[in-house]
């Protein structure tokens, strides 16, 4: 019994809300597609390049001009990504609302906003050892393993 692929209508209907926000690349190309709205992830593998075009681990559900679609037509959409960073991910960046959660020379519960963020090299370790450090409005420097996003 032979299955029909889906077309590309089929995947403009299922994922009318979905922004891609990823491309890798290499020899496994993989798309990935982000909802804001309901914060769910997809990912599609469109390319194989240690097969033959077509073959290999590509998406079976839908049809090559879908795949094709996906990774050449759809562009990587920077709103989603930043979105994406902030409620999935839960990256901390310069803006960011932030509560201290662990630690000795700040009081726990401690809360600001993040003015920047910058990356330490610990002296004599041959830049092996980096510890990424927030700071806030209010000028204290926190590591960042000491925070949390509230925001």
């Amino acid at each position: 019994m032979k299955t029909t692929k889906k077309e590309l209508n089929d995947f403009l209907s299922d994922y009318k809300d979905y922004k891609k926000i990823m491309h890798t690349g290499g020899s496994l190309i993989r798309c990935t597609l982000y909802n804001p709205e309901t914060k769910k992830v997809i990912n599609f593998i469109v390319d194989d390049y240690e097969y033959s075009y077509g073959d290999g681990l590509i998406n079976r559900d839908y049809d090559l001009q879908t795949l094709e679609y996906i990774r050449y037509n759809m562009q990587i959409d920077s709103e989603a990504l930043k979105h994406y960073k902030k409620h999935v991910l839960k990256e901390i960046t310069e803006g960011s609302k932030v509560e201290v959660v662990k630690g000795k020379k700040y009081p726990i519960g401690l809360q600001g906003t993040v003015k920047k963020l910058y990356m330490y090299i610990v002296p004599n370790t041959y830049n092996k050892v980096q510890v990424q450090y927030a700071i806030l409005e209010t000028g204290e420097k926190i590591n960042t393993k000491n925070i949390k996003l509230i925001e």
